[in-house]
């Protein structure tokens, strides 16, 4: 697993894990990190949810080395899951408690 959630009372820390990439967002890493947010914001018990990174860097960004040589339906994906995760730490985040 590359994101990892911890909880402290009512905060849940999600961390971005993917150390041999600086947490670069590959599509697979962008849906693990969306589902433990979902997760976590419907935690009766959880009322902060703090996101950071694991490492010496918070992310690199997107993982290029997963973008090199895709067609178009992949990049529609990827580019489809950045912006739902997006959404969802926008939308989460203005959830009232």
């Amino acid at each position: 697993m590359d994101v990892e959630v911890a909880k402290e009372g009512p905060i849940s820390f999600v961390g971005l894990n993917r150390l041999s990439k600086r947490n670069a967002l590959s599509l697979s890493f962008m849906a693990e990190l969306e589902a433990a947010v979902r997760e976590q914001s419907v935690d009766p018990t959880v009322h902060v949810i703090v996101v950071r990174g694991n490492g010496p860097v918070f992310s690199a960004g997107h993982d290029i080395a997963e973008m090199s040589g895709e067609d178009e339906d992949f990049y529609q994906q990827l580019f489809a899951q950045c912006g739902t995760l997006m959404a969802t730490l926008r939308s989460e985040n203005r959830q009232a408690r």
